[in-house]
C-alpha cells in the first residue's frame, strides 16, 4: 500500500513519495539511472531528499528506536564515513515542543539511530531534521516526515510486487480453470442423466431446470442420484460428479489467494 506524506524544509513544503512496507512508484531498470529505484530496502518508509543526490529510509523497531538508511542518487548505501558525515535529530509527535532526540551512528556504522520509546501510541509521525553532511553547518537541515500505523521488523525487506501481466495472466487461469470444472460437472451430469433416463419410462425421466445450479429440480437431483445408484452400482460418475464439485469449491478459496497477490 502506497502512503504519501510532505517532506518539509523551514522554507515550505514540497510534495514527496513515501513508500510504505515495499510499494513503488517506480521500478529499477537494466541500467540504473538515478532516482530510477524507489524502492524501500528494509520495509520501511522512502524518502528523495530536496538536493536530488540522496535517499533516505526511515524504519520504527518494536525495540523503541528509530533507523535511518543513507542512500546515494541510486538507492545505494552510503559508505560508513559518508554515514558518519550526517547528522541531525528527531522528534515524536505533532508538537514543535517536543523534546529532540539526537541521531547516533549505529553499531553497525552504516546507520543513524535514535532510542524514541518502547511504548509509543501507534500510529505516531515522526519528525527528521538531516544533514547529509555535518561539516556543512551554514545550510539548513532538511525536515522529513515519517508516519508510522505499525512497528518494521528488524531488516524487513518488502514483498516483490507483481507486474500486471502476471495479475491478469493469473486472473486468465483462474477463470479458465473455473470454466473448464463448470463445463466437466454439466459434462457428468448429463452422462448420469443419460443413462439413468434409458432405464426410466418416458413420463418418469429426470426433468431438468435452467433455474438450478445443478440444472435439475432439486427434487430431481436426488432422485437422479439414487435410480442412477440403482442401475449402475458400480459406475465412476458419481464419484467424479462429486470431485469435481469438491474441486472447484477448493479452487474457488484457493484461487481467490492467489489474486489478491
Amino acid at each position: 500500500m502506497s502512503v504519501c506524506c510532505l517532506a518539509l524544509s523551514p522554507d515550505g513544503a514540497e510534495p514527496l513519495g513515501a513508500q510504505m512496507s515495499g510499494a513503488s512508484q517506480d521500478s529499477p531498470s537494466s541500467k540504473p539511472t538515478p532516482h530510477s529505484n524507489h524502492i524501500p530496502q528494509h520495509g520501511g518508509v522512502f524518502f528523495m531528499a530536496l538536493d536530488n543526490e540522496h535517499h533516505l529510509e526511515g524504519v520504527l523497531l518494536k525495540s523503541g528506536v528509530f533507523k535511518i538508511y543513507l542512500y546515494d542518487a541510486f538507492t545505494k548505501p552510503l559508505s560508513a564515513a559518508e554515514v558518519q558525515q550526517a547528522s541531525g535529530n528527531v522528534q515524536v509527535g505533532e508538537s514543535e515542543s517536543a523534546p529532540r532526540i539526537r541521531l547516533l551512528v549505529g553499531k553497525d556504522g552504516h546507520t543513524l539511530e535514535a532510542a524514541v520509546s518502547k511504548n509509543l501510541k501507534l500510529p505516531v509521525t515522526i519528525n527528521l531534521s538531516l544533514r547529509f553532511q555535518e561539516s556543512a553547518q551554514n545550510v539548513r537541515p532538511e525536515v522529513f516526515t515519517f508516519p508510522f500505523s505499525h512497528y518494521i521488523a528488524p531488516d524487513a525487506h518488502p514483498q516483490p510486487t507483481v507486474p500486471m501481466e502476471a495479475r491478469l495472466l493469473i486472473l486468465l487461469i483462474y477463470f479458465c480453470i473455473f470454466f473448464a470444472g463448470g463445463i466437466g460437472i454439466l459434462i457428468v451430469r448429463d452422462r448420469m442423466v443419460m443413462q439413468t433416463d434409458r432405464r426410466l419410462p418416458n413420463d418418469g425421466e429426470i426433468r431438468g431446470t435452467k433455474w438450478s445450479r445443478s440444472g435439475l429440480k432439486r427434487s430431481e437431483i436426488f432422485r437422479l442420484w439414487r435410480v442412477h445408484r440403482q442401475f449402475f452400482p458400480n459406475s465412476s460418475l458419481r464419484f467424479s460428479y462429486v470431485a469435481l464439485w469438491v474441486l472447484m469449491l477448493s479452487w474457488l478459496l484457493f484461487g481467490l489467494n492467489l489474486l489478491q497477490l
